[in-house]
Order: C-alpha cells, then structure tokens, then sequence
C-alpha cells in the first residue's frame, strides 16, 4: 500500500504501480490494473475541499489511463481518501487499544468519513504502508483540547511544540517496520518545518524519537525558494534498503 497526503501529487503517485503492473501483466484488463493501483493508495485530510479536489482528481486520472472519456462507461473502482485527521485516526494509533473494529473510535466531526476507510480498507493503519508520503502542516495548535489531546498521544511533543512535531512520529508510525516480520522498512519522506532542528521543543523528537526509525537522510531546504511559503524547511527520508548505521546529511 502506499500512503499520501491528498494534494497535487495525489492524483500521479499510483501511475508508477500501474505502468510496474502493466510491464508485468501485459495480457490483464487495464480495468483490473487501474482498480489494483487505485486501491493502493490512501490519503487523509482534515479539509474536506482539499479532499474532495483529491478524489476528484484521482477520478480523471483513472479515466484518462483507460482512455475513456465516459464516467457511465468505467466499472466501479475505489478512491481511499478520507476527511479526517490522521494524528488520531487509524488501527493502532497512539491513545487507542483494539484492533481494527475496536468498540470505542475516536470522536469525527460531522464532515468526516474517516472510519468508513477505517473499517473498509485500513486507511491509516499503523505499520501496514511500503510508501509514506506527506508535508505536515507548518502552525502551531490553537485549540486547547486539541493540543492536550495531540500532547497525549505523541511522546516527541515537548516544551512549545509545533504540528510538524506529532506528524513527523506518525508519518513513521504508519510506514512498515522490519524489525522481526522479515520484511524491508516502509519508505518515508516528508517536506517539514525546519524549526525542531533549531528550537528546544525539538529534543525528544531528535535525541528519543528519530534513533528508533533509522532515518537515513536530512535535507535542509532552508535556502531553497518555495512560491506561496516563508517557512524554513527540511526533507526527512528512510530508505529501505540501507544499512541501520548509514545516514546522509545535505543543506540546500
């Protein structure tokens, strides 16, 4: 499976399992394929509009790799992105006991659907992605219940904390892990802010949280100029195939 944010990219990133299952099964219907692509890819947001834009251009995208200029005449195929907020959400995730139809489910707001994906498919699910990919928000918790709720959850939330913080350790959190399953580690990659490799809310993140994931490379894109955003930032990365004592380091 593989994990997304809904935005620009979310509408090309199963283009490469789709060309990789096409090269592979030249003689299956293109139908089949593009349903197994789209089934793959998840995503979540707390903005139903940068939801429904998502699914909207997952839609398209389909259409387009079929070639067919007709919704009525397209079979039907899933689109596994949910309104919902993914710190809080998903099987496993911090704060919450149980399995997959656990009894007691956080609490969703009128607008989200996101346990339907929950229930249905295993949006979210902890440890289950081969692929993780996301740019968590740059701001800081204005609500008081929410912060506290957030804090209680994620351990690397420390001092005057920032949302890049307890989005960094899910993002982690979601990809698979090696350890003992036999399996390569998920990869992860992530744009963020910056600001935890410069502030003291960012300790617990680096010296507790980020030997525990065997990060593998960080990107300071401080310098580089990005349209529409002033905020300093980093890429984050882990690789699957890498030996747990490589890591890589770059300014930009």
């Amino acid at each position: 499976g593989t994990g997304t944010g809904p935005g620009e990219g979310t509408a090309s990133i199963w283009i490469c399992p789709l060309e990789k299952w096409r090269n592979a099964e030249p003689d299956t219907d293109d139908w089949v394929l593009i349903r197994r692509s789209q089934e793959s890819v998840h995503g979540c947001d707390k903005n139903p509009f940068a939801v429904s834009i998502a699914r909207f251009r997952l839609l398209v995208a389909a259409l387009r790799a079929a070639r067919e200029r007709r919704l009525d005449k397209a079979p039907s195929f899933p689109i596994n992105v949910a309104v919902g907020d993914s710190l809080i959400h998903g099987r496993g995730v911090p704060g919450v006991q149980g399995e997959l139809l656990a009894e007691k489910e956080p609490h969703t707001y009128v607008t989200e659907d996101v346990n339907e994906f929950v229930n249905s498919c295993d949006l979210l699910g902890r440890s289950s992605y081969h692929v993780v990919v996301g740019n968590p928000p740059y701001v800081t918790v204005k609500d008081a219940v929410e912060k506290k709720n957030y804090k209680s959850r994620y351990s690397s939330c420390f001092g005057l904390w920032v949302l890049a913080v307890p989005f960094i350790e899910r993002l982690f959190q979601l990809a698979i892990r090696s350890h003992g399953t036999g399996r390569s580690a998920g990869f992860v990659g992530q744009i963020t802010a910056s600001s935890f490799m410069k502030n003291a809310f960012g300790k617990k993140l680096i010296q507790s949280f980020f030997p525990t994931v065997h990060l593998t490379h960080v990107i300071d894109t401080s310098g580089a100029r990005i349209p529409g955003h002033g905020t300093s930032t980093c890429i984050l990365l882990r690789e699957t195939k890498v030996s747990e004592a490589y890591a890589k380091a770059w300014s930009i």
